[in-house]
Parts: C-alpha cells; structure tokens; sequence
C-alpha cells in the first residue's frame, strides 16, 4: 500500500482480511485444545 497505493493493493488486502481471522480462530482453537480450556469458563 505504501509503494503503489490502495487500488493496487486491493486483491492483497482482501485475502489478508480473509487470512487473518482465520489463523486467529486456529491458534485461539490450539490453545484452548492444549490447555484443556482451564480458565475459558467458570465450571
């Protein structure tokens, strides 16, 4: 975005929009499978 603007960007910046909350809700999913989800809720 910084070299060649927005417009050129635009395909990147939608697969990063895609890619990004994806690899969030896998490491969040890890996490929560290797610590047995101690801490996610009350019981």
């Amino acid at each position: 975005m910084d070299t060649v603007g927005n417009k050129v960007a635009a395909k990147e910046i939608a697969m990063i929009k895609v890619a990004a909350p994806n690899n969030c809700c896998k490491v969040i999913d890890w996490a929560i499978q290797a610590h047995g989800a101690g801490g996610f809720s009350r019981d």
